[in-house]
């Protein structure tokens, strides 16, 4: 279903989004009917140390006006500096999901690995062991950020796991896209894949304006996709369904940006 195919995305939370307008962009997610919301341990990733875990506060301060508000937590960045420092051990993640159910209670809903890209990690067979507690424990689990997910496939147990597989999908990147997810869907047979950063690029491009800046973007890469002119949004969502995406990490960043994602993704999916 559409409710439980989209996450609203906190990384500008605590940057470019203050806490008031983070919790109205909330109510207008919630009221759409949609309850997940996609967030990370050291979000905001504004450099500043004091700042590690905001985000996360000011969901424990909203969610008590929220009911039944499902909360998908990534975790293994040991700091919000951007730097690939990385706690990537079954110990630390067991302690961040204590800590998180003293911070989110019933509202946490899923745990994910964030940024394991260490070669030097010798513990995936702890962590997989411990993810799998946490889906017997009815704990949606993920994977963010991993340039090469195959790595948690190591075992039959790793393999058949329901993971959300969360992949970088602008609008820029259209080499080599459709590979790289058949490959994912091939280790993991029973993983969602959720595409995250569904509008990278396109400002950057200088191709904000006009109503055929997706279809500019696409065809100015090596790999043209022959998406028809249109709206932008309704264009982003029909490439993520022709690449058979199971969901969409969406990072609204004021209220009138998730009222025209809300309506292109009804008009997409005709609810």
């Amino acid at each position: 279903m559409l409710k439980d195919s989209v996450f609203l995305g906190t990384a500008a939370w605590g940057q470019r989004v203050t806490k008031d307008v983070a919790y109205q962009v909330l109510g207008i997610f919630y009221q759409s009917g949609f309850r997940w919301v996609d967030t990370a341990t050291n979000y905001p990733i504004d450099g500043n140390p004091e700042n590690y875990g905001k985000t996360i506060e000011w969901l424990s301060d909203f969610q008590a006006d929220f009911p039944g508000l499902r909360i998908f937590v990534k975790a293994g960045s040991a700091t919000n500096l951007g730097e690939p420092t990385q706690l990537i051990n079954a110990s630390y993640f067991k302690l961040i999901c204590d800590l998180l159910v003293g911070e989110l209670g019933e509202s946490l809903g899923g745990l994910g690995v964030h940024w394991d890209n260490d070669a030097l990690v010798v513990d995936r067979a702890g962590v997989i062991d411990f993810y799998s507690l946490l889906h017997d424990r009815g704990l949606s689990i993920g994977l963010s950020g991993i340039a090469n997910p195959e790595i948690y496939s190591t075992s039959a147990v790793a393999r058949a796991l329901p993971w959300i597989i969360q992949r970088n999908l602008s609008p820029v990147r259209t080499e080599q896209i459709g590979d790289e997810l058949q490959g994912i869907r091939s280790h993991f047979p029973n993983a969602k894949i959720f595409g995250y950063n569904l509008l990278g690029g396109v400002n950057a491009r200088g191709l904000a304006d006009g109503p055929d800046r997706l279809s500019r973007v696409i065809n100015s890469s090596k790999e043209g996709l022959g998406l028809m002119k249109g709206d932008l949004l309704r264009q982003i969502i029909t490439r993520s369904l022709d690449l058979k995406m199971d969901g969409f990490i969406i990072g609204a960043t004021n209220v009138d940006q998730w009222s025209q994602w809300s309506a292109a993704l009804r008009e997409s999916f005709n609810e």
